[in-house]
């Protein structure tokens, strides 16, 4: 009466738990799918919950059919969590989980002369997304610019836009506005002075 087949493998379960030889069938868990390494059921078969995208644990929990014919664990609870904040360069994460669920509040701070870009801390709300979007460290202070020959610099209020000139007999090869972007580099490159008189010859690759 009882075949491997699967609806009546649990059917024959129901009826004659005396004749069967192998674990029962496990619930289905919400938001989880899963599998079996056989059908039987036998000693040594595994069970294997996966919960969906979005939900957690993140691992799979894995379920063995152990000799007196029971499983050796429990389904999970398969609840729903937050993103895995990005990597954090110049920073750190406070606490640092392996997964974050509903009611988690994170804090980010930025080290040394780096300044947080964004909203900190962040909480993962109710619906599985962040309060505010990941800050990032960035360093919005440049260095003077003294590595131009015969260059006259000259800096707005605060340093955020340096502006370029060539002393007397010298011309300007370059941009003569530069703007200090937020990891602390002047964009676009540096200019050149060049004496006056010179031919300036521009290879195209």
């Amino acid at each position: 009466m009882c075949h491997s087949l699967l609806f009546l493998k649990q059917n024959c379960y129901k009826l004659c738990p005396h004749l069967y030889t192998a674990c029962p069938y496990l619930p289905s868990v919400a938001n989880a799918t899963l599998s079996y390494s056989s059908l039987d059921l036998e000693v040594g078969t595994h069970a294997l919950y996966n919960c969906n995208d979005g939900f957690g644990p993140t691992e799979p929990s894995v379920l063995v059919c152990t000799e007196n014919l029971t499983w050796n664990g429990t389904a999970p609870n398969c609840t729903l969590i937050c993103e895995q904040p990005p990597i954090f360069p110049n920073g750190t994460i406070e606490p640092e989980l392996m997964q974050y669920v509903p009611g988690d509040i994170v804090k980010f701070t930025c080290l040394g002369d780096y300044d947080l870009n964004g909203t900190s801390p962040l909480e993962c709300k109710e619906t599985g997304a962040w309060s505010h979007p990941f800050p990032t460290c960035v360093n919005d202070d440049c260095l003077p610019i003294n590595n131009i020959q015969h260059a006259i610099v000259e800096y707005s209020k605060g340093q955020t836009e340096a502006f370029i000139s060539c002393e007397d007999g010298y011309s300007l090869n370059g941009s003569s506005v530069l703007i200090c972007d937020s990891v602390g580099r002047w964009t676009p490159t540096l200019p050149t002075c060049y004496r006056t008189g010179y031919l300036i010859i521009s290879f195209l690759h």
